[in-house]
């Protein structure tokens, strides 16, 4: 079932045209039945010059899974998406935007389980990163109690790190944004329709969005995996030709309770291309994570449990 509901940091918001103002815009795309009332909250954040739309298809699928029909999915619209704030990226770094949907998905009651896709899944990786320390961790901080990254960008060390990265990088970044509009539009429209309407993405985003890319994307060498111990999985796509599931596979290795999916044949928008198999796999993950009720204080209960090690090394 639908649910029209739009909350801005946890007030109910009305007004359209001031949504396209605030940086950050909650919405529950799905409400748990009666008698599922300690289901997990589930909180899709979406990539770069994306919108919380591009989750609708795995939405319409939810209910057709044991682990999800229970759920109560949220989608936050962030300040990179196609019609953000245009001026997102000159002060704030991805990081802290991310850090911001949290608080504010906190402020709206929580969420047991964060998805997150692309540009959005190394931000919120950054800062949970970035936040854990030796007492703390997402888990009591957030509340978060699995963690899901779809399609991330990671390089392991400085090394991986070379002029390639970026002599192309408008051009391989209006690609991204062209493979982004043929997945959820499909074939439908001519080809130099789409890249000429990823030229105009390319342009809107300019050149702080490709620095803030890059800046995120530069740093992944030096984050604190080690610090951070929310179960996580990570999703690639096989044939992603945008974010290469290598990267994806080197993240597991770095972190210390994660497990690793591919999709075969699956590219850079599993959610679009593949929600079935995507849907089925954040189902499992869900009953893995144990994600019951909350504690009175808002966090995670005591039901929390440590990600299967089956998947790590497919």
């Amino acid at each position: 079932m639908r649910d029209a509901t739009d909350q801005t940091h946890g007030t109910a918001r009305r007004d359209p045209a001031g949504d396209r103002q605030q940086p950050i815009l909650l919405r529950r795309r799905t409400c748990r039945p009666p008698t599922a009332a300690d289901g997990p909250r589930i909180l899709l954040l979406h990539g770069l010059a994306n919108s919380g739309t591009v989750w609708d298809t795995l939405c319409d699928h939810a209910a057709r899974h044991d682990g999800l029909r229970s759920a109560e999915l949220w989608t936050a619209d962030l300040p990179w998406r196609a019609s953000g704030l245009p001026q997102w990226n000159h002060r704030t770094d991805a990081a802290t935007w991310a850090g911001r949907a949290l608080e504010a998905a906190r402020d709206a009651g929580g969420a047991d389980i964060v998805v997150a896709h692309s540009y959005a899944a190394t931000a919120v990786l950054s800062w949970l990163c970035r936040e854990a320390g030796p007492h703390t961790d997402a888990r009591s901080e957030d509340g978060i109690r699995g963690l899901v990254l779809v399609s991330p960008f990671f390089r392991d060390r400085p090394a991986d790190i070379g002029w390639d990265l970026v002599a192309n990088l408008a051009e391989d970044l209006t690609d991204a944004m062209e493979e982004g509009i043929r997945a959820v539009a499909g074939e439908r429209g001519r080809p130099a329709l789409r890249r000429a309407m990823a030229e105009r993405v390319t342009e809107s985003i300019g050149p702080y969005g490709w620095y803030r890319f890059l800046e995120l994307y530069m740093s992944t060498p030096w984050l604190r995996t080690d610090a951070l111990h929310v179960p996580t999985l990570v999703v690639s796509g096989t044939a992603d030709a945008i974010a290469d599931p290598a990267e994806g596979h080197a993240l597991v290795e770095r972190l210390g309770s994660a497990s690793w999916r591919p999709i075969d044949g699956g590219g850079h928008f599993p959610m679009v291309e593949q929600p079935e198999r995507l849907a089925r796999t954040l189902a499992e993950f869900t009953a893995r994570v144990g994600a019951g009720p909350r504690t009175a204080s808002g966090g995670p209960g005591p039901r929390s449990l440590p990600p299967s090690t089956s998947e790590r090394k497919q």
